[in-house]
């Protein structure tokens, strides 16, 4: 009898553990008022306008089709980038129109900020 109590109250851990991971996610998707920083970066000249072409969650990752994008002296183009903070991607979807700043890092142009127009 005591080890069937073992298997389920293993079972029953799991099953906390996943619905807690999952109501962390459902809660995130439903505030879409914080899916980006609330701050906006230090000068408007480092934001870029843009048009997102692809999320994709799993990688952390934004195709973004952008203009000028100033502080980095890059012409318009449609491109991959990483994303800092992977809460920032809540709520994103293909055919958005957004503002962003990125920063160039030694292996990849990092989005470090993000809003929906």
């Amino acid at each position: 009898m005591a080890k069937r109590n073992n298997k389920d109250m293993k079972k029953i851990i799991i099953l906390l553990v996943l619905f807690s991971n999952y109501s962390l996610v459902a809660l995130a998707a439903e505030d879409t008022q914080h899916k980006v920083q609330v701050s906006e970066p230090e000068a408007a000249t480092s934001l870029t306008d843009g048009v997102l072409k692809k999320v994709n969650m799993a990688q952390g990752t934004l195709i973004i089709q952008h203009e000028e994008i100033k502080n980095l002296d890059m012409p318009p183009m449609t491109m991959l980038f990483n994303v800092k903070d992977p809460s920032l991607m809540a709520g994103l979807k293909a055919g958005d129109h957004i503002q962003f700043k990125a920063i160039d890092s030694k292996d990849a142009l990092i989005v470090t900020w993000i809003r929906v127009k």
